[in-house]
């Protein structure tokens, strides 16, 4: 029980600095966005590329990106047949299937590294592999076609993706066994040991209970 709380206190203690520093005016709703861009842009490619080249990956683990798909597959075909049978309006059933299949991940990857360290970290990246794809492919495709958007920036999204391209470069150097300099390592550590604090007190700066009237 010790070991547990020991584990999870860091995580909800940032998360309840997020939104402390919020109700103190230090930090605005609109911070959150900025915060999760330094993670988005900097601090996860850092963390990828400082992971995956040094982690076991066997033929196995390929499993789990599989059981990622799966999922979004039944999720897809459960909203089209959902969104049809409920005659649902064009903009509405875009909105259902696109976000049928999106997982959002982030908010685990805290629990992740404090209970399953850096191979849980690369296990979550290749789960997260077809949920990265299928946000900007098909889920974009279905926003396009039933909102009338113009759908050519997906494929420069989908090349400049700063944690995509980290992910195939780890996984590459992973597979070469090639390992970044004590230099550049070093940069690569510090940048990525950001990426949980920045995520929590992100999630503590958004977050907010909607009130209900009844």
């Amino acid at each position: 029980m010790f070991d547990l709380a020991f584990l999870l206190a860091p995580i909800f203690a940032l998360f309840l600095l997020g939104i402390l520093l919020r109700k103190a005016f230090i930090l605005a709703p609109q911070s959150a966005d900025i915060l999760f861009k330094l993670v988005y842009y900097l601090t996860l490619p850092a963390l990828l590329l400082s992971v995956l080249p040094f982690v076991v990956i066997t033929a196995r683990m390929f499993v789990i990106p599989l059981i990622s798909f799966l999922v979004i597959l039944i999720s897809l075909i459960t909203a089209k047949v959902t969104g049809k049978a409920l005659g649902m309006l064009k903009p509405t059933y875009a909105v259902l299937v696109s976000g049928s299949i999106i997982m959002n991940l982030g908010f685990i990857m805290p629990f992740v590294q404090s209970f399953y360290g850096d191979d849980g970290l690369a296990r979550l990246f290749l789960f997260d592999i077809p949920n990265g794809l299928s946000t900007y492919t098909i889920a974009y495709f279905f926003a396009c076609r039933h909102t009338g958007k113009p759908d050519k920036p997906i494929y420069k999204k989908i090349m400049t993706s700063p944690p995509l391209l980290a992910l195939i470069g780890g996984l590459l150097m992973n597979k070469l066994a090639l390992c970044p300099d004590s230099i550049s390592m070093a940069i690569l550590h510090t940048v990525s040991k950001l990426t949980i604090p920045l995520i929590l007190l992100g999630l503590g700066a958004s977050f907010s209970i909607a009130k209900i009237n009844l």
